[in-house]
């Protein structure tokens, strides 16, 4: 269905956005937080086992949690204050899969995006909780990353996360045959020499 990695994080940031969770009055950001904790917590409960229900089942609760992310972001003013709209959440996930590329996921898959999540969650309820300013990462970051490890779950699920980007590197298009000296053969194929 998608060639490249960018047209298939399109599809899943546009399902996401489109699950309407505007800011709610009557709910502080505690209860939206705690909306975002329940949500990951029924989806590690459901899905940590691998083959556990359906993979599009898997996949909407990723977006499920996503949605709820988003809706975090919006009550705290972060996702309309940095212009954080539907377009710059797309190139905010396609920049830092580009920095970090396939294999930071495909080692783990599910469940490493899933202690990923919780790690992410675990930070913004000890920073929220204690009013502390953040020594790395801003919070809006941290919610924005939530929103962004949804979007590469969906895609995980879909068989979609492994496609090249647009402007793959070389390591992304050159496959190495099993048995083979690594990197010299991969130089080799490209014609370059390494000299020892």
């Amino acid at each position: 269905m998608f060639k490249y990695w960018e047209d298939a994080a399109e599809q899943v940031v546009r399902e996401i956005y489109e699950i309407n969770c505007g800011p709610a009055p009557h709910m502080d950001v505690s209860k939206r937080l705690a909306e975002v904790r329940s949500l990951l917590e029924q989806h590690i409960d459901a899905h940590w086992i691998a083959g556990d229900g359906d993979t599009e089942d898997v996949a909407n609760s990723w977006k499920n949690f996503g949605a709820a992310a988003r809706a975090l972001g919006l009550q705290m003013g972060f996702f309309e204050k940095f212009g954080l709209d539907y377009d710059e959440v797309h190139a905010v996930v396609c920049r830092k899969q580009r920095d970090y590329g396939h294999e930071n996921i495909s080692r783990f898959g599910r469940q490493g995006l899933m202690v990923r999540l919780h790690d992410k969650v675990a930070r913004l309820e000890n920073l929220l909780g204690s009013s502390r300013t953040p020594n790395n990462e801003s919070i809006e970051d941290n919610v924005l990353d939530l929103v962004g490890y949804a979007c590469i779950g969906m895609m995980w699920e879909r068989k979609t996360f492994l496609l090249a980007c647009y402007d793959s590197t070389v390591a992304e298009r050159v496959t190495l045959v099993p048995g083979s000296q690594g990197m010299t053969d991969m130089f080799a194929k490209l014609g370059m020499a390494i000299s020892s």
